[in-house]
């Protein structure tokens, strides 16, 4: 479950970036399954090595998890991954408690650490009571102090959820985007509630149970009902892809249609591509974009694509939502559930036709087709073949004997 969840964290960094909302939830997911482990390590294991490194200061990161969950839901429902300054107030927890640790965590010896390993393997908890590695905080103290933040923090999100019900619950656009980000936001605060609440619980129980066996027995039908809920909401996200996308929101500025930028309906056309219109049943779908900013947006690739930026080497999606100055889930979203068409066959059938339309000029009678195929943006002759072929049925060279060029 744990080695899930910091797997999975790790594949939505590498795969989202670091710059969108998705890092709070990237940082939630590993700090909330490293906490988890460390947890297991403390109950469970017998490796006096193992718990001398991470039994004692490690723990501390657990008041990051509050905070990044925090970030995660505002984020999602304000489509803005910016934090201001009196977000600094949601880091001071951590950083008294790391003020006070990070003395012990640096500068006790192993030795000693290993000394306390061997009480926390042993059955008797209460040699802990004289044990104070915080110079600020005492062992229950700081026990004490993780429980109130995380209720805390279960208020400060369904209070977000409150805030902003109009968005998940009411108006128009109601479709299955809207209902899989409501319903996982629902699922994402109460799965938060429930690992709140047993840190709740496993204070209230290391008070009144100083021996470490009568903890495990007391302690053990909220771990399992913890992985289940900790370990369903990580299923989710693999299930369900589509709530990394969030819930795009126009923003309140964007560039005005000038009259001369194209239509990218026209721009399509113009460059061989079958125009896609975004399916109307409310069945199964209604995109969660105004017409306004549908508009817009397509305004804005279409002059992108006039400009034929899609023939750069390294032309990605990346690079689209930056020339158009749009977030990058903006245009995930328009490419998988408005256009139902992935960003790299779009931009594929582009440098196709462009290449298409360079050997109905007769270029192909001064350029090598590898020189076409880097004049189209293909990595390699051997890419753009094999494209080639896909798309129009037949090789470069048959497509030019065809043209008797």
């Amino acid at each position: 479950m744990t080695y899930t969840g910091m797997f999975l964290s790790l594949l939505i960094l590498i795969y989202n970036g670091y710059r969108g909302i998705n890092r709070y939830l990237s940082g939630f997911l590993f700090l909330s399954s490293f906490y988890i482990y460390l947890q297991l390590i403390i109950a469970y294991s017998k490796n006096v090595d193992l718990l001398a490194v991470f039994g004692v200061g490690f723990p501390t990161l657990y008041y990051l998890v509050g905070p990044l969950a925090f970030f995660y839901v505002r984020g999602m429902l304000k489509d803005s991954n910016r934090l201001g300054r009196r977000d600094a107030v949601h880091f001071i927890p951590i950083a008294f408690i790391l003020a006070g640790v990070l003395p012990y965590m640096l500068f006790a010896s192993m030795e000693e650490k290993r000394e306390v390993a061997r009480i926390i393997i042993s059955d008797n908890w209460t040699e802990l009571a004289g044990f104070r590695p915080n110079k600020f905080l005492s062992t229950l103290a700081n026990e004490g102090l993780k429980a109130i933040q995380g209720i805390l923090y279960t208020f400060l999100l369904w209070g977000l959820l409150y805030q902003n019900r109009r968005k998940l619950f009411v108006g128009q656009g109601e479709g299955e985007h809207r209902k899989l980000i409501r319903n996982w936001l629902l699922i994402f605060c109460a799965t938060f509630s429930l690992l709140a609440t047993m840190r709740v619980v496993y204070s209230w129980i290391l008070i009144q149970a100083p021996a470490k066996s009568d903890f495990l027995a007391m302690t053990y039908p909220f771990h399992f009902i913890g992985a289940i809920g900790f370990f369903g909401m990580n299923i989710a996200l693999i299930a369900f892809p589509g709530i990394l996308y969030g819930l795009p929101v126009a923003p309140a500025f964007f560039r005005k249609k000038s009259s001369d930028t194209p239509d990218l309906a026209e721009v399509e056309k113009k460059e061989g591509q079958e125009r896609v219109e975004p399916e109307k049943t409310g069945d199964r779908y209604t995109q969660y974009f105004s017409a306004e900013y549908l508009l817009e947006l397509e305004a804005a690739i279409g002059q992108w694509v006039s400009e034929q930026r899609y023939l750069e080497a390294d032309c990605t999606m990346v690079q689209l939502a930056v020339g158009i100055d749009v977030p990058y889930h903006h245009l995930s979203y328009y490419f998988n559930y408005v256009k139902k068409e992935k960003f790299v066959d779009w931009r594929n059938r582009l440098k196709i036709h462009y290449a298409c339309q360079l050997m109905q000029e007769g270029r192909s009678k001064t350029l090598t087709m590898e020189a076409i195929s880097t004049a189209c943006g293909f990595s390699s002759k051997a890419t753009f073949y094999r494209l080639f072929k896909q798309r129009m049925g037949q090789t470069p060279s048959e497509y030019l004997e065809e043209l008797g060029k």
